[in-house]
């Protein structure tokens, strides 16, 4: 039977992911906010904001999750799993978008 000491590893490599990925959606969601805001042509149009809104919603789940990650209160436990849901339902949107721009 394992000891308790061999899982502290695993526990912080849980701990460090979100802040990765908080990093990351932070750096990279800003060059895609600033690309799309000072580069994109007006021909994209609503596309242009539906990824403008996935990505600042991406954001802010990261922030959330590595602001929630160590507590466990419910109105913070609420809103991790709101900007959760509205991630995916854009995610789902966006897939929807490109199919209708594809097929019709």
């Amino acid at each position: 039977m394992p000891s308790a000491g061999s899982y502290l590893h695993w526990i912080d490599i849980a701990h460090t992911v979100p802040q990765i990925g908080f990093f990351a959606s932070t750096v990279l969601g800003s060059i895609v906010l600033f690309l799309n805001f000072c580069g994109a042509q007006n021909k994209f149009g609503p596309y242009k904001y539906i990824v403008n809104s996935s990505t600042i919603l991406g954001m802010v789940f990261s922030i959330v999750e590595v602001i929630v990650y160590p507590k466990s209160a419910a109105v913070v436990s609420v809103s991790y799993t709101f900007s959760y849901a509205a991630t995916i339902a854009l995610v789902a949107t966006q897939f929807i978008y490109r199919y209708w721009a594809i097929f019709e």
